[in-house]
């Protein structure tokens, strides 16, 4: 039976295990299950324990020979985030119906990463500590947050509503990070109140952060991504189709804020792309990180 080692540890070859080590590279579930067989034949003669990282490379070596270049790349990537010793923080924002849970716990499968962390989670903790008659805005959804605002001196205004909502919420991101960063640990944080340019995390150490922001650019399919989003929750389609225009601007708000500050801007259509699309911003961004280090 083939054996690997790694570390002080023997454990028998697991094809189920190298297939899931690939997923990240965005293959065909078929192209990777032919991978598996090519490398344990590679290695069936082999009496001795084989260190596991001559099974990474060998992967490294079929990917080269058939040439899938970026394949191979996205492959590296989540090996390196396996091994990183650092913590790692990815920001997943983008205001309602863009996809950014899917999208969060795709990448979750495809890199490996511990925890999915929902900013809406965390408002519902801050919700309970913080009353509804001390802060309002809290209370109310992203896009209904400005209407609890209405008075004399403020007028009825999704943008300042959801700015005040946001800026709280992100406290609480604050503190979660700085517990991702004590640690070490990765993670992906995800929801409308991750603006661009509103977390300011003073850390102690290095901590790998990436943020990306997720739009549906055209207006129908967004109300669409509502409908399709509705058949598997308790959220009614129509509350939100009827105040796509709210939740719209605060998209466009999203994106100002996102263009000013640099961070990438991906249009979620499909979710495929938008994965590759992050994992390949991300390993862009490491090697730049490892080049000048």
């Amino acid at each position: 039976m083939l054996k690997i080692e790694k570390g002080n540890t023997i454990y028998p070859f697991s094809k189920g295990i190298l297939a899931r080590s690939m997923l990240p590279s965005g293959l065909s579930i078929e192209t990777i299950y032919e991978i598996t067989e090519e490398v344990e034949s590679f290695f069936q003669s082999e009496e001795k324990p084989i260190p596991a990282l001559e099974i990474h490379e060998e992967v490294i070596r079929i990917l080269e020979k058939r040439g899938l270049k970026n394949e191979k790349k996205r492959y590296q990537v989540s090996h390196d985030i396996a091994q990183l010793e650092k913590p790692l923080v990815i920001i997943i924002g983008g205001a309602a119906g863009v996809g950014k849970s899917t999208i969060a716990a795709a990448l979750r499968r495809r890199l490996g990463i511990e925890r999915v962390i929902g900013t809406d989670e965390i408002r519902e903790i801050m919700r309970y500590v913080l009353p509804k008659d001390l802060i309002p805005a809290l209370h109310e959804s992203s896009f209904d947050a400005g209407e609890v605002m209405s008075g004399p001196d403020i007028e009825e205004n999704v943008l300042i509503g959801f700015s005040r909502q946001a800026k709280l919420v992100n406290r609480g991101v604050h503190a979660y990070i700085k517990r991702t960063e004590k640690e070490g640990l990765k993670a992906i944080f995800n929801g409308v109140h991750l603006v661009p340019g509103y977390l300011n995390v003073e850390l102690e150490s290095p901590v790998l952060m990436f943020h990306y922001l997720l739009t549906v650019e055209e207006k129908e399919r967004h109300i669409k991504r509502f409908h399709h989003r509705a058949s598997g929750s308790y959220r009614k389609a129509d509350r939100y189709a009827q105040r796509i225009e709210q939740i719209r601007s605060i998209q466009e708000y999203l994106i100002q804020e996102a263009r000013k500050t640099g961070i990438k801007i991906v249009n979620n259509i499909n979710i495929d792309q938008t994965v590759n699309a992050i994992v390949d911003n991300l390993i862009q961004n490491l090697d730049e990180r490892n080049r000048h280090e």
